[in-house]
Formats: C-alpha cells, structure tokens, sequence
C-alpha cells in the first residue's frame, strides 16, 4: 500500500463533506440522516489524520477519532475548541440508531469547522 499524503487525505474528506452536503440539500423525507452522519464522521477522520500527515506527527489508521483530535490538540490550540461530543462522533456512532437531520446537521457543521482549522 502506498503511503497516505496529507493532500490525499484532505481530498477524501473533501469529497466526502461535499457528499454529506448533497445528502442534506434534498428534501427531508428522502435526506439519509445517517449517511449524512457517516460521510461527516469520515470527513472528521480524514481531516484530522491529514493535518497530522502535514505536520509529520505519528499517527496510525487505528487511532480513534478522540485519540486523533488530542494529537492535533498537541499540535494547535485551535482544536481544544472542537467537541466531539456530537452524536455521529461519539466512538460507537456507526451503532446509533437513526438520527434527526437536526443531529446530523450539526455533525456536518463539526466537519466543516476541522476543515476550516485543518487548512489554514
């Protein structure tokens, strides 16, 4: 397997934030709340893992999303303000029950705060 630059990362999560955000611009009743969950979730992970990537600090692709935000945490204080206490990133999120698009909403608005962080 070829190593994971931080450009690649930041790509996926990319292009999962922009799948999350065509998800929840269709209607209410047909909006997959749980998709919307999953591709933020991923996003989140994709971010974090790439902003590590960037600055050369070790990471796995087994770190938890808590242990990869702590590590960016390290890194710029700027992450201490993220709460990942957001349904869809609470460590066993991909067991939850369906959720409301209110929830869902704000897991995407989550990811794209990281983004915003991760990339400046």
């Amino acid at each position: 397997m070829l190593p994971t630059t931080f450009e690649t990362r930041y790509a996926d999560a990319d292009q999962l934030l922009r799948s999350a955000e065509h998800e929840m611009n269709r209607s209410e009743e047909d909006a997959v709340p749980q998709l919307i969950a999953h591709n933020s979730r991923e996003a989140i992970v994709h971010y974090l893992h790439g902003f590590l990537v960037q600055y050369a600090h070790p990471v796995t692709n087994t770190d938890s999303i808590s242990e990869l935000l702590r590590s960016c945490q390290a890194l710029d204080k700027r992450f201490g303000a993220i709460d990942l206490h957001a349904e869809c990133v609470s460590e066993n999120a991909e067991n939850n029950v369906p959720m409301e698009l209110d929830a869902v909403a704000n897991c995407f608005r989550l990811a794209k705060r990281i983004r915003e962080i991760a990339l400046s």
